[in-house]
Protein backbone atom coordinates (compact mmCIF):
# COMPACT_ATOMS: atom_id res chain seq x y z
CA UNK A 1 0.00 0.00 0.00
CA UNK A 2 2.84 2.18 1.11
CA UNK A 3 4.63 1.98 -2.22
CA UNK A 4 1.41 2.43 -4.35
CA UNK A 5 0.70 5.93 -2.00
CA UNK A 6 4.61 6.19 -3.41
CA UNK A 7 3.68 5.80 -6.98
CA UNK A 8 0.67 7.91 -6.83
CA UNK A 9 2.00 11.48 -8.12
CA UNK A 10 3.98 9.95 -11.15
CA UNK A 11 1.18 8.05 -12.40
CA UNK A 12 -0.80 10.93 -12.31
CA UNK A 13 1.71 12.75 -13.90
CA UNK A 14 1.57 10.08 -16.60
CA UNK A 15 -2.11 10.51 -16.66
CA UNK A 16 -2.41 14.09 -17.08
CA UNK A 17 0.38 13.72 -19.66
CA UNK A 18 -1.28 11.73 -21.69
CA UNK A 19 -4.58 13.66 -21.37
CA UNK A 20 -3.21 16.69 -22.34
CA UNK A 21 -1.40 14.24 -25.48
CA UNK A 22 -4.57 13.41 -26.59
CA UNK A 23 -6.44 16.67 -26.10
CA UNK A 24 -3.74 18.05 -28.51
CA UNK A 25 -4.79 15.46 -30.69
CA UNK A 26 -8.25 16.20 -30.35
CA UNK A 27 -7.56 20.20 -31.02
CA UNK A 28 -5.41 19.05 -34.46
CA UNK A 29 -7.86 16.80 -35.93
CA UNK A 30 -10.95 19.28 -35.34
CA UNK A 31 -10.66 21.63 -38.55
CA UNK A 32 -10.01 18.39 -40.64
CA UNK A 33 -12.99 17.24 -39.32
CA UNK A 34 -15.04 20.57 -39.94
CA UNK A 35 -13.79 20.40 -43.57
CA UNK A 36 -14.84 16.45 -44.17
CA UNK A 37 -18.67 17.08 -42.31
CA UNK A 38 -19.02 20.07 -44.97
CA UNK A 39 -17.71 17.87 -47.91
CA UNK A 40 -20.01 15.30 -46.62
CA UNK A 41 -23.11 18.21 -45.99
CA UNK A 42 -22.22 19.27 -50.00
CA UNK A 43 -22.31 15.99 -51.14
CA UNK A 44 -25.84 14.70 -49.67
CA UNK A 45 -26.70 18.06 -50.31
CA UNK A 46 -26.07 17.66 -53.93
CA UNK A 47 -27.60 14.28 -53.74
CA UNK A 48 -30.91 15.24 -52.11
CA UNK A 49 -31.04 17.98 -55.33
CA UNK A 50 -30.36 15.35 -58.01
CA UNK A 51 -33.14 13.12 -56.27
CA UNK A 52 -35.78 15.79 -56.04
CA UNK A 53 -34.89 16.82 -59.77
CA UNK A 54 -35.69 13.12 -60.59
CA UNK A 55 -38.80 13.53 -58.85
CA UNK A 56 -39.77 16.79 -60.61
CA UNK A 57 -39.04 15.04 -63.78
CA UNK A 58 -41.65 11.71 -63.46
CA UNK A 59 -44.40 14.14 -61.83
CA UNK A 60 -43.74 16.38 -65.21
CA UNK A 61 -44.22 12.65 -67.39
CA UNK A 62 -46.74 11.97 -64.91
CA UNK A 63 -48.76 15.26 -65.63
CA UNK A 64 -48.38 14.77 -69.61
CA UNK A 65 -49.32 10.90 -69.43
CA UNK A 66 -52.36 12.01 -68.06
CA UNK A 67 -53.04 15.10 -70.15
CA UNK A 68 -52.92 12.85 -72.69
CA UNK A 69 -54.94 10.03 -71.32
CA UNK A 70 -57.75 12.70 -70.83
CA UNK A 71 -57.76 13.84 -74.61
CA UNK A 72 -57.94 10.42 -75.39
CA UNK A 73 -60.88 10.16 -73.57
CA UNK A 74 -62.46 13.28 -74.70
CA UNK A 75 -61.73 12.23 -78.55
CA UNK A 76 -63.50 8.98 -77.76
CA UNK A 77 -66.40 10.86 -76.76
CA UNK A 78 -66.41 13.32 -79.21
CA UNK A 79 -65.89 11.01 -82.27
CA UNK A 80 -67.96 8.40 -81.27
CA UNK A 81 -70.73 7.14 -83.86
CA UNK A 82 -74.43 8.00 -82.54
CA UNK A 83 -76.53 5.17 -81.62
CA UNK A 84 -77.52 2.98 -84.58
CA UNK A 85 -81.70 2.69 -83.07
CA UNK A 86 -81.92 6.74 -83.76
CA UNK A 87 -80.75 7.58 -80.26
CA UNK A 88 -83.42 5.51 -77.93
CA UNK A 89 -82.06 3.72 -75.26
CA UNK A 90 -82.98 -0.38 -75.84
Amino acid sequence: LAQALADEPARRARLTARIDALRARIEALRPRLREAAAAQQQRLQEAVVAALRARQHRLVDYETQARLAIAQILDQRNFERPPVNGGVPR
